[in-house]
């Protein structure tokens, strides 16, 4: 089911899409949330991940590894600090993975249930200042931290729903009417429309 939304769903603003002509012997579509044009599978791009690395270690080493061109690496600093999508969801992504096995925040008891999401958010912000050297509570975008709990528990497992639950007070339903809500309103440009 999850693959049949994703295959009729913009990859950027989880809006309807529609095919847009072929670019380079590769399928377009245009997305009617936000008007983008992409591509699945685009060729020759490095993975979001790929590019959250190579500015860590930028950010921690001064230097880049060398797998990449200068320009390139200094477009996607400019990337990140723009918060396009692909940056973003690398923050989701490591706020999903790391929190489950997290030695960080030792300060929160394990057996408290609010750990898991407290800990989610805590490797979101984490992981946004160590490559951008920013206060997250301050550059981050505003939809996205007050998005951040609602993103955190709809990429997480059932763990991390069931402490996303307990840090909230919101149920379940509640949880995921949330999400299909702002998945409907579609990036802030389309809001502003409204």
């Amino acid at each position: 089911m999850i693959d049949d939304l994703l295959d009729t769903m913009c990859i950027h603003w989880n809006q309807p899409r529609l095919k847009d002509g072929m670019v380079r012997g590769t399928q377009r579509y245009k997305c009617l949330g936000c008007g983008r044009n992409f591509v699945d599978a685009p060729k020759n791009r490095s993975l979001p991940f790929q590019k959250y690395l190579e500015l860590l270690m930028m950010a921690r080493e001064g230097r880049h590894s060398g797998n990449f061109k200068s320009a390139t690496v200094d477009r996607w600093i400019l990337e990140a600090k723009e918060h396009r999508p692909w940056f973003l969801n690398v923050l989701i992504w490591m706020g999903v993975k790391f929190s489950a096995h997290s030695t960080m925040f030792k300060e929160i008891p394990p057996d408290d249930p609010e750990r898991l999401g407290m800990v989610a958010v805590g490797w979101v912000y984490s992981a946004y200042s160590a490559v951008l050297k920013r206060d997250p509570e301050i550059h981050l975008p505003k939809e996205f931290r007050e998005n951040l709990i609602w993103l955190l528990w709809f990429a997480g497992d059932d763990d991390l729903k069931a402490s996303i639950h307990h840090l909230t007070g919101i149920d379940q339903d509640g949880l995921l009417a949330i999400c299909e809500a702002s998945m409907r309103h579609g990036p802030p440009e389309a809001r502003k429309a409204d």
